[in-house]
């Protein structure tokens, strides 16, 4: 689905105003959930499913899934800034894995935007723009571009399509290598004691 500003990925919620499962009318009506997140004020790709395999596989970090974003900020961020952002940025839930791809794709100099293509395999909450404030160039508008090889291309916003079985096959073939889990540990040399 191309999920529209203004709709909550949740199965429920008393304050939203509209849920993404109330834009999916499917014979039977089966109990879709989102795969991901994607906060409210997000558009853009988004998956939904009754399979809890696909859900935990699409969306553990182990199993290095890519999802790639096209990010407005305001300001231009400068070189050494992507380059944290790339590298991985310390946040008050930890600190990120390194960026699979950062790149400035244009710079508006009449409002002072610029647009920059993102790509990571982590899904924590609200975690792109918690890295661009970090940087000190706040988000202005987020979508989804591109999850594993699936693109968003041109599905209007609010619309949904299945997904084809060959796209299902790749998206999941990341699991027969799981990434290892990453720890942050600090380490210490040990000396190597001789005879």
């Amino acid at each position: 689905m191309n999920k529209p500003k203004g709709v909550t990925c949740t199965l429920s919620d008393r304050h939203a105003e509209r849920l993404i499962t109330e834009l999916v009318d499917l014979p039977g009506n089966p109990t879709l959930k989102p795969v991901g997140r994607l906060d409210a004020n997000s558009e853009g790709l988004i998956f939904l499913s009754d399979d809890g395999n696909f859900i935990y596989k699409l969306t553990h970090p182990r199993y290095h899934v890519t999802k790639t974003y096209l990010v407005t900020v305001r300001g231009v961020p400068k070189p050494d800034d992507l380059a944290r952002l790339a590298s991985g940025v310390r946040l008050e839930d930890g600190i990120t894995a390194p960026a699979d791809r950062v790149r400035l794709v244009k710079s508006f100099p009449d409002n002072d935007t610029t647009d920059i293509e993102i790509a990571i395999h982590e899904g924590r909450k609200r975690q792109i723009r918690r890295m661009f404030d970090y940087i000190g160039s706040p988000v202005l508008r987020l979508v989804r571009i591109k999850i594993g090889e699936v693109t968003l291309g041109g599905l209007p916003a609010g619309a949904w399509r299945h997904l084809t079985k060959t796209e299902i096959a790749k998206l999941l073939e990341p699991t027969a290598e799981p990434q290892p889990e990453l720890k942050h540990t600090a380490s210490r040399r040990i000396p190597n004691k001789k005879g």
